[in-house]
């Protein structure tokens, strides 16, 4: 699964590398066997290499450092700004469940909130294998979906100086649909 996330990504940055700037990478029809397997190995690197400046730009940057937390705004109401943009970013727990999780953090003797909470529950999640299962599914499509992003929008950053070094090209219409493509893919929570 890691495999194709990194190698699909990869491949979107090579793909439009090679579109906006010329390079003649072998991408079309009559690839040899040595070529495609150099560029499944150049696009799976690439895509291991996008990883680190996705994590650190989309989610810690952005998401957690202008956003906010989730861990925060799952326990109490988001208001103002934040809540207007980023409506289903911010939307808490139903009041049930919060009162629920922290009735039995408190009964373990527990009293913290913020990430010390998520720390103590994740703690208690590991132990049920089923539920460790699917805790690991939903962080590496989290992943995907936050590097497929990164990937995206860099491209279209990429198709877009392609465009400003040869204004004569078509490459508008890739920098819409990457743009376009890259939101809607960060924004799947």
């Amino acid at each position: 699964y890691d495999f194709f996330a990194y190698l699909s990504c990869g491949f979107f940055l090579l793909v439009a590398a090679n579109h906006a700037f010329n390079l003649g990478l072998p991408l079309g029809d009559g690839v040899s066997l040595t070529e495609g397997s150099f560029l499944v190995l150049v696009a799976y690197i690439v895509g291991q290499i996008t990883a680190e400046p996705s994590a650190w730009l989309l989610e810690r940057r952005f998401a957690i450092g202008w956003i906010g937390s989730p861990n925060a705004s799952l326990f109490q109401e988001v208001r103002g700004w934040r809540r207007l943009l980023f409506p289903r970013y911010t939307i808490p727990l139903p009041e049930e469940t919060r009162r629920r999780v922290l009735d039995k953090a408190k009964r373990e003797g527990f009293t913290g909130s913020g990430e010390a909470l998520f720390l103590h529950a994740l703690a208690k999640v590991k132990k049920d294998e089923t539920i460790l299962e699917r805790l690991n599914i939903f962080l590496s499509l989290y992943g995907f979906c936050r590097n497929m992003a990164f990937a995206l929008l860099v491209s279209a950053l990429l198709l877009a100086v392609g465009v400003i070094i040869d204004p004569r090209s078509s490459r508008w219409l890739w920098v819409a649909f990457s743009i376009d493509a890259g939101s809607q893919t960060g924004a799947s929570r």
